[in-house]
């Protein structure tokens, strides 16, 4: 997988992003929307050891911090 930095305006809707949290701990995967949106999983409240995970839908911003 080959990663590089791109500014909002060089993405297209359908476009893979792949932003690193926690320093490189592990890479978090979305899709643009386009408009500004992203859909991505998000397990931020333990969900997925319940068996409820979630595709959220966030601005890019949100989604790259």
């Amino acid at each position: 997988m080959f990663h590089r930095r791109v500014r909002v305006e060089e993405i297209e809707a359908g476009d893979h992003l792949c932003v690193r949290r926690m320093g490189l701990a592990y890479a978090h995967h979305g899709v643009y929307l386009g408009e500004g949106r992203v859909a991505h999983y998000s397990d931020a409240q333990g969900l997925a050891l319940k068996g409820r995970c979630r595709v959220l839908e966030t601005s890019v911003e949100e989604f790259v911090l």
